[in-house]
Order: C-alpha cells, then structure tokens, then sequence
C-alpha cells in the first residue's frame, strides 16, 4: 500500500493501480478505496465508480476517506475566477 501511495505522489497512475490490483481483487477495502482514487485521477470514471459501489462496509475510517473522495456529500462548486478587469479593482 504504501508503495501506491508513493506511486500516487510521484504521478505514477499506472504503477498505483499495478500495485493496488492484488489488493483490490482480494476484496481489501482500503486497497480499492485508493484503486478507486488512482482510477479517477486517471480519469476512468466508470471504472472508479464500480470499486466504489463493490466496497465492504463497515470498514473504520472508509467513511472519512471516501467523504475526501466526493462521496456521500456534496463538493462545493469552486468559486469562478476573477477577470484581469475585476483583479483590478
């Protein structure tokens, strides 16, 4: 696990989701939880959300991480940048 956060921090997807596979084929529920963050930076969406709906439940601290992910709560719009014109005021 720590090697695919590693991966995650460096930018290497690819290597993350290598790494997190075995975990996430055996059912780990952290393991998918970080499949499932590796897959949507990657931008496999569809793919991101099928681990997130096959997650055990019941795991402590799942909760929070998957809140971190989006999930479960609304994530605020981001405030709409400010015109070169209005930066001026």
């Amino acid at each position: 696990m720590a090697y695919a956060v590693a991966d995650l921090t460096a930018g290497d997807i690819p290597a993350a989701l290598e790494r997190l596979d075995p975990l996430a084929k055996a059912n780990d529920a952290y393991g998918m939880a970080f499949q499932a963050l590796a897959l949507g930076l990657n931008g496999r969406l569809s793919e991101r959300d099928t681990v997130l709906r096959r997650l055990p439940s019941g795991e402590p601290g799942l909760d929070g991480f998957l809140k971190a992910l989006g999930q479960g709560q609304t994530v605020p719009a981001l405030p709409q940048e400010r015109t070169s014109n209005e930066q001026r005021r």
